[in-house]
């Protein structure tokens, strides 16, 4: 937490924030069941940065249902932290060296963003495949929405963790009390450091004022008590960050 404080000028980490980019790093598999704007990709492309950073050769893939929250959320989180690098660091970092998915920085040291989802007319086999050939002894997989990609996905995403320094970061909502994401969550055999992320923690509802741009208020969450009430499935999920 300190080393991003640090090159990139992150002054508006709260304890949330703070759990996850310790424990990507601490521990081999995290999973964050999170309520609604609670900041998972603004912390994830820090930890993508930070990785890289850290180790070398070293990648890391980026992934999540949609190519619209691979590219607009996920990378754009990334490549905000990376301007913010090459505006604080004291080293020189090359700003063509991110694209739209992907932010290389040299020969086998790199992050890389596509879908976990093809179009009809991609046949299934090279979804899997997208998984397949990456190696690294310094691997950091992020799966965005994890709460919706297919279990046969993870099955393939799991030959990344393979060997080496192999860590994965799954952020999601706990939208049903089924699938991969939820098993992750909730089965310690799978042996996940579990981050739970209530919307009553966010600093912005504690304070019923903006403390953390970005990060889910007061206002919202009493709306939502008010709409949903405090037995909807939706409270449970988008407020509380608990599985129905």
């Amino acid at each position: 937490v300190f080393e991003a404080k640090i090159a990139f000028g992150a002054n508006t980490f709260w304890e949330g924030a703070e759990q996850i980019l310790r424990s990507v790093f601490e521990n081999k598999k995290t999973a964050v069941q999170s309520g609604h704007s609670m900041s998972k990709d603004w912390t994830g492309g820090i930890a993508a940065l930070l990785w890289l950073i850290r180790f070398y050769p070293s990648k890391v893939i980026l992934t999540a249902p949609t190519n619209r929250q691979v590219q607009n959320v996920m990378f754009d989180e990334l490549k905000k932290q990376y301007s913010q690098l090459m505006r604080l660091s004291p080293w020189t970092f090359d700003p063509k060296s991110a694209k739209s998915t992907m932010l290389e920085l040299g020969p086998d040291w790199y992050a890389l963003g596509f879908t976990t989802k093809e179009s009809k007319s991609d046949a299934a086999q090279n979804l899997i495949g997208k998984f397949s050939g990456f190696k690294s002894p310094n691997m950091l997989v992020i799966v965005s929405e994890a709460q919706s990609v297919d279990d046969s996905i993870f099955d393939s995403i799991d030959g990344l963790m393979s060997s080496g320094n192999a860590h994965i970061l799954e952020l999601g909502n706990p939208m049903a009390p089924a699938g991969r994401f939820w098993e992750h969550c909730t089965q310690p055999r799978y042996k996940y450091n579990v981050i739970k992320l209530s919307c009553f923690d966010s600093p912005n509802y504690k304070a019923k004022r903006i403390i953390v741009p970005g990060v889910t208020g007061y206002d919202w969450v009493e709306e939502k008590r008010l709409i949903w009430g405090e037995d909807h499935p939706y409270w449970f999920s988008r407020v509380l960050g608990e599985f129905p």
